[in-house]
Parts: C-alpha cells; structure tokens; sequence
C-alpha cells in the first residue's frame, strides 16, 4: 500500500515512477492494456523505495501460477467443461506486470481482467469521463 502521504510518492526523476517508455504493441501481450500503455508506476515505486530491488512479493504463488510469470503476464483462463470451452469470457490475473491503469494511476499490481466477447458497436463503449473507446488514439 502506498502511504497516504502524496509527497511519499514524490519521485526524484518527476514523473509518477512511470516507466520511461511507458507504450506496449499491440501483439497479443496479455501484459499490455487495451489502451497499449503499461507504466510500471507502482513497481518503481517499489523499487525505489527498496534500494532498487524488486519486490519480493511479487515472485510467489499462487500468482506465478495464476499469470505465468511475476513480472509479465503469459496466460489467459476460461472455464472448460467435458474438455470443451464452456464460456466467452477469458479471464487474465495481473501480477506485477505493469500494466494496470486504474483512475489513480498507482493500483496497477494484482488485479483481474476480464476479457469478454466483442461488442459490435464500438461506440456505445464508455471509458472514464465518458469518452469512447473509438476517441483513443492508438
């Protein structure tokens, strides 16, 4: 958790422990974010506040298991039944890969994505502050 205090997240480079290249392709990378951003904020914070070493939190499991790796995420769930998907949804666990976006821009480690069927019509698709996801630039 990071503390309360603001100017406890004060980095000295200035800029919110954003990576420095903060873009991720669009590839496939189950690490990446719909929007092809992954800014590492929380994880270099971490680090910064440890010496430059990773949190050892991050490397253990069941996450390991749950994403593939600690720092970057390889694998995607679904239900199965009779040996057969069972379910449109697919649903990703994150663990300290970088790539959570929440509105605060600092809660991007240990969440889960759900990845659903896609909608046909883009532009009934709000994201915050009611811009739709056809307005993002890629």
């Amino acid at each position: 958790r990071v503390d309360d205090n603001a100017a406890a997240f004060a980095d000295p480079q200035g800029n919110g422990f954003e990576s420095p290249d903060p873009w991720c392709g669009n590839d496939g990378d189950l690490s990446c974010t719909p929007f092809y951003y992954k800014p590492w904020t929380y994880e270099n914070f971490m680090k910064y506040q440890s010496g430059g070493q990773d949190p050892d939190w991050c490397d253990t499991e069941p996450g390991n298991t749950l994403t593939g790796n600690a720092f970057g995420t390889t694998r995607a769930w679904a239900h199965f039944k009779d040996k057969k998907l069972d379910d449109t949804n697919f649903f990703v666990f994150h663990g300290c890969d970088g790539a959570g976006i929440m509105p605060d821009c600092v809660g991007d480690v240990k969440y889960v994505e759900r990845i659903g069927p896609v909608s046909g019509d883009q532009n009934n698709l709000l994201c915050e502050d009611g811009i739709t996801v056809k307005e993002i630039p890629n």
